[in-house]
Formats: structure tokens, sequence, C-alpha cells
């Protein structure tokens, strides 16, 4: 039997299992970025020190897509496209140009 409980976490992988708050909007941030919809990424500093100027920039980049993101810091951040409320998953699924399911249909 092999033992899988030895393995280390490293902070960037722990930010892969936390979800919500500001690790949400610096991750938000990168794929943004990568699509095009914001300039820059931000930092996880960023997130922690300038909340408020931050995440209005993050939820600008969700604007510009068509998604409207509500951030908050210390819970799941809130996305909604089409009137619908639709889960991080399905809205970065959006903003990266992959086809889903039809919301609402």
């Amino acid at each position: 039997m092999k033992n899988t409980m030895n393995k280390e976490l490293t902070l960037d992988l722990l930010d892969l299992v936390n979800g919500g708050s500001a690790v949400e909007v610096y991750c938000d941030s990168e794929i943004l970025h990568a699509a095009g919809y914001m300039d820059y990424s931000v930092s996880k500093c960023d997130t922690l020190f300038f909340w408020g100027k931050t995440s209005a920039k993050v939820d600008e980049g969700w604007a510009k897509a068509g998604i409207t993101c509500v951030s908050s810091y210390s819970d799941d951040n809130k996305y909604f496209y089409q009137g619908r409320q639709i889960s991080c998953d399905e809205a970065r699924s959006i903003v990266k140009g992959i086809k889903g399911p039809q919301i609402g249909h």
C-alpha cells in the first residue's frame, strides 16, 4: 500500500485548495490578464494590503468580459452572467472561450 500522507504542500498548491477570498481574486486576475481583459495581473500582496483598489480592478476586468463579479475578502466571490448566478469555474470557462452548456436552456 502506498503512503500518500507524507506529501508537503507548497503555498502555491495550498492556494489551489483554498477557494474564494483574496486568493480567488488573485487567480481571477491571472486568467483575465491572459485573456486580455486586464493589462496586468495583481499580486498576492496587492490583494491582501490594497483590497479595495485591487478587487475593484479585477471586477472591472470581469465586466469587460460581460460577467458581473461581486468580490469578497473572506467568502467566495459571486459571479453573474446574463442575469443568472454562475460558478467560478463557469465564469473562467467563459473568459477562456470554452463553450459549455447554455445557461438557462
